[in-house]
């Protein structure tokens, strides 16, 4: 069970560091550590192990679970940053250029 939860953490990791956008994430989010991913079943089963494996295996899925949570938060926060340069590059207003001109007053009637 320890070498299925190293498996588990090793594509995990391999995966997200190949993810570009939110989208990507999220889905990997629900992969990995959502209510029907291989580590929330790993978790769910440490009832039905004998005590002292159950102490290894529940530390190590702790770990990884804390682990693969912190790399999630981690590439989370550098697309939201990388997202945010990029709308405000796109949405940038160059004040070099003439205003438009306002127009001052009306006509009397």
């Amino acid at each position: 069970m320890l070498k299925q939860l190293e498996e588990i953490k090793s594509s995990a990791l391999q995966e997200l560091g190949s993810i570009n956008n939110i989208k990507q994430l999220e889905a990997w989010q629900v992969r990995y550590l959502g209510k029907k991913s291989q580590l929330t079943k790993i978790l769910r089963s440490l009832a039905t192990l004998p005590l002292d494996e159950r102490k290894t295996v529940g530390a190590y899925a702790n770990e990884v679970k804390v682990n693969l949570e912190n790399s999630l938060e981690q590439k989370e926060q550098v697309l939201r940053e990388a997202e945010l340069a990029a709308s405000a590059k796109r949405e940038a207003i160059d004040i070099t250029l003439p205003s438009r001109p306002f127009p001052v007053g009306h006509l009397h009637p």
